[in-house]
């Protein structure tokens, strides 16, 4: 079976107003850098700040690369720290607890990068079980 795309992320928009200045946003990016942003329902799912920004900025590079039809992608460590500033360790902590809730599923070919893919179906799933959780409303999953 395939996974769902997953396509949760929203681009923050950008404005300059002369009366306010430069919003910090635009100063990040001239300076290089440009904003991380996460999905708050993560750390619920979670339990873990650093996992949930890993899985945030996975489902933007998923997004981003245009994974294949199979959903895989491929970032590397590098990439990780030097886009979202988690250390070699961080990103393992937060890998380990991503599979540990089922959420990730990692490969490695004789040869070839580590590869990842985020099971949408599970991250829907727990993100429905989280807003029933705590808003009471009836399931969807299944539907």
């Amino acid at each position: 079976m395939m996974p769902a795309q997953c396509q949760l992320s929203e681009r923050p928009t950008v404005r300059l107003d002369a009366d306010a200045g430069i919003e910090p946003a635009v100063l990040l990016e001239i300076l290089g850098q440009a904003p991380i942003v996460f999905h708050r329902i993560f750390v619920d799912i979670t339990g873990s700040v650093t996992a949930a920004l890993w899985l945030s900025y996975a489902l933007y590079a998923l997004e981003e690369r245009r994974a294949g039809d199979d959903a895989w992608f491929s970032k590397s460590q590098d990439e990780w720290q030097r886009d979202t500033g988690l250390t070699r360790r961080e990103q393992e902590t937060a890998r380990k607890r991503l599979r540990a809730l089922e959420l990730l599923e990692e490969r490695r070919g004789m040869n070839l990068p580590l590869t990842f893919r985020v099971d949408c179906l599970r991250l829907l799933a727990l993100i429905e079980a989280q807003a029933h959780g705590v808003h009471g409303s009836k399931s969807m999953v299944g539907r």
